[in-house]
C-alpha cells in the first residue's frame, strides 16, 4: 500500500467529501438518507442534523405513497436499533400505497431502477419486518421479477444485491460486476456492500477483500476527480477513504508515519474547517466558537476521531524536575501526542516557544509518546514570524521526533 503518500492530501480529499454532502444534504430524499444511515452505521461525524423518524407522521398524505420519501424514511429505520412504533406504522402504510402501483414499467421510471431508493426501502423494509412481514414479501417478490433489468453498472448490481441480502431473499438474478476496476465512487460502492454484506457480495462478483478494494480506491481517488458527486456519492467515498487510511495507519512499518502526515494535513486545513463549520444556511448559530485552547482540543479530537480509532485527552506527563503537564490529545496506537495552543495578546512569539521547548521535555518522558506534534492557532496573527517558529523547534530526527505547525 502506498498510504504514507496518498496521507499527505487525504484530508482535503475527505474534506471536499464532507462539503458536498454539507451544501447538498436536503431532505427528504433518499440521497440524504442514505448518507444518514451510512454515517450512523460507521460512527462518522456527520455534517448535517437528520430528522427524528418520528417526523414521518407530519409528511403530507399525498407523499406518504411516494417512493423517495419511503426510501428516505426507510434509512432512518435501518439506522435505529428499534424503530419507533408510530413511524413504522405509518411508513407501512406508505408502503401499502406505493405495492398498488407497477414497481417495473416499460420505462424504467420507478424505485426498483434506482439503485439508492430500492436499498433505502428493502432497509426499511427489514427494519420494520417485526410490525409487518407484508412489504418484505413485496419487494423480495419485485427483485426477484425484476432482477434480469437491472442495470449493469456497478452502483446497480451491487446495491441491488445488497437489498436482496437485507431483505433475506435468495440470490436474484441481477448480474455481476465484471471488472475489479473502476472509478473511485464504483469501488466505494463495492466496498460498502463488501464491508456490510459478504454474501451480497459474493452475489454481486465482488471477490475481493475490504482492504484490497480500499487501495485501489486510494488511487482511484487521485487519478479522476469527478465534479459532479451527489450526496450518496460523496458519503460513500468519504465513509470508504476514513476506512482505508484508518486501515493504512495500522500496518506495521508505516503506521506512526502516515499518522504524521494525515494530522499535520488536519492542522493545516484547520482553519479551513472552522471556516466551513460555520457557513450555515438561512442564519443558522455557527457550529464553533474557538475562544480559547480548549475548544481548539475539541474541534481537533472531533475531527480526528473520522481517522483514528483511540483518541485520548488530558492524560499526565510523568514528572520531570519537579513539572508535569497534561497531554493535549494522545493517538494511543501511533503512539503520537498532539499539544495544541491558541495564541493570545499574553501569548506571542517569545512565549509559546519557550512553553512548547518546556512541553518537549517534559514529553520525552511520556511512555506512549514516540512523535510530537505542536500545533499552534494564530487567528489573532500574534506571531511576528510563524514560519521562524516552525523551522526553529521541529526536529523530525531528534531523540524525540517533533512536528510543529502554524495556522491561522
Amino acid at each position: 500500500m502506498t498510504h504514507p503518500v496518498i496521507a499527505t492530501s487525504i484530508t482535503a480529499e475527505l474534506t471536499s467529501y464532507c462539503e458536498v454532502v454539507k451544501r447538498d444534504w436536503a431532505w427528504p430524499a433518499p440521497a440524504a438518507g442514505f448518507a444518514a444511515w451510512l454515517y450512523n452505521r460507521r460512527n462518522l461525524p456527520a455534517p448535517f442534523t437528520p430528522p427524528e423518524v418520528t417526523a414521518l407522521a407530519s409528511i403530507d398524505d399525498g407523499r406518504l405513497g411516494e417512493a423517495p420519501v419511503l426510501a428516505a424514511y426507510g434509512y432512518l429505520l435501518a439506522a435505529a436499533d428499534e424503530p419507533d412504533e408510530g413511524a413504522a406504522a405509518t411508513w407501512i402504510s406508505g408502503i401499502a400505497r406505493l405495492s398498488a402501483r407497477d414497481p417495473l414499467p416499460g420505462d424504467r421510471a420507478s424505485f426498483f431502477f434506482r439503485p439508492v431508493e430500492l436499498l433505502g426501502l428493502a432497509l426499511g423494509a427489514a427494519a420494520v419486518t417485526r410490525h409487518d412481514t407484508e412489504p418484505r414479501r413485496w419487494l423480495r417478490q419485485v427483485i426477484k421479477d425484476g432482477g434480469p433489468r437491472v442495470g449493469r453498472d456497478s452502483r446497480s448490481v451491487a446495491l441491488a444485491a445488497y437489498a436482496s441480502s437485507a431483505l433475506g431473499a435468495p440470490p436474484a438474478n441481477t448480474g455481476r460486476i465484471p471488472s475489479p476496476d473502476g472509478s473511485a465512487i464504483d469501488l466505494a460502492i463495492r466496498w460498502l456492500v463488501a464491508t456490510a454484506a459478504p454474501d451480497a457480495a459474493r452475489q454481486a462478483g465482488i471477490t475481493d477483500d475490504p482492504d484490497e478494494i480500499e487501495t485501489r480506491l486510494l488511487h482511484a481517488m487521485f487519478a479522476v476527480r469527478d465534479a459532479n458527486l451527489d450526496v450518496a456519492d460523496a458519503a460513500v467515498l468519504y465513509a470508504a477513504a476514513s476506512s482505508a487510511v484508518g486501515t493504512g495507519l495500522a500496518l506495521a512499518g508505516h503506521g506512526r508515519q502516515a499518522a504524521v502526515h494525515t494530522v499535520v494535513g488536519v492542522l493545516r486545513r484547520f482553519p479551513a474547517i472552522v471556516r466551513e463549520l460555520n457557513k450555515r444556511h438561512n442564519g443558522r448559530t455557527p457550529f464553533v466558537d474557538i475562544k480559547d485552547e480548549y475548544d481548539v482540543q475539541d474541534l481537533l479530537r472531533g475531527v480526528l476521531s473520522g481517522l483514528f480509532d483511540d483518541i485520548r485527552d488530558e492524560e499526565y506527563t510523568p514528572s520531570r524536575a519537579s513539572l508535569t503537564s497534561r497531554v493535549d490529545l494522545l493517538l494511543k496506537r501511533e503512539q503520537i501526542v498532539i499539544e495544541a495552543k491558541m495564541t493570545r495578546a499574553s501569548l506571542g512569539q517569545r512565549k509559546v516557544a519557550e512553553e512548547l521547548a518546556i512541553d518537549k521535555e517534559l514529553y520525552r518522558s511520556h511512555p506512549d509518546c514516540k512523535t510530537l506534534v505542536c500545533f499552534v492557532y494564530d487567528p489573532g496573527r500574534h506571531l511576528n514570524n510563524p514560519t521562524g517558529l516552525e523551522d526553529d523547534l521541529t526536529d523530525p530526527e531528534g531523540p524525540l521526533p517533533t512536528v510543529v505547525v502554524v495556522a491561522h
